[in-house]
C-alpha cells in the first residue's frame, strides 16, 4: 500500500468553526442523511467531508467550550458582517 498524500488548508478560525458546526450537524447528528445527502453525488464525497470534520475536531478547542453555541453565533455574525448575505439569485 502506498503512503497517503496529504494537503494542508488554511482557514480563518471563524470559517473552521462554522464548517465544524455544519459538518458535525449533518454527519454526526444526521448520520449523513440530512440536507447534505441531497447535495452529494456519492459516498466518497461524504467520506471526504467526514475526513475534514475529523481534522477540524483535532484542531478546534471551541466545541468543548461551555459557550460553544455563543461562539458559533459570533462566528456566523462576523462572517456575514464581513462578506454580507450570500447572493442567492
Amino acid at each position: 500500500m502506498s503512503k497517503k498524500e496529504t494537503v494542508s488548508l488554511e482557514l480563518e478560525k471563524e470559517e473552521a468553526l462554522i464548517l465544524f458546526e455544519l459538518l458535525s450537524r449533518e454527519i454526526d447528528d444526521q448520520r449523513g442523511h440530512g440536507k447534505l445527502e441531497e447535495a452529494l453525488g456519492n459516498d466518497a464525497e461524504l467520506w471526504a467531508l467526514n475526513g475534514l470534520l475529523c481534522s477540524l475536531e483535532k484542531t478546534l478547542s471551541e466545541p468543548l467550550a461551555p459557550n460553544y453555541i455563543e461562539l458559533v453565533a459570533q462566528a456566523e455574525a462576523s462572517l456575514i458582517r464581513r462578506w454580507g448575505e450570500w447572493p442567492r439569485d
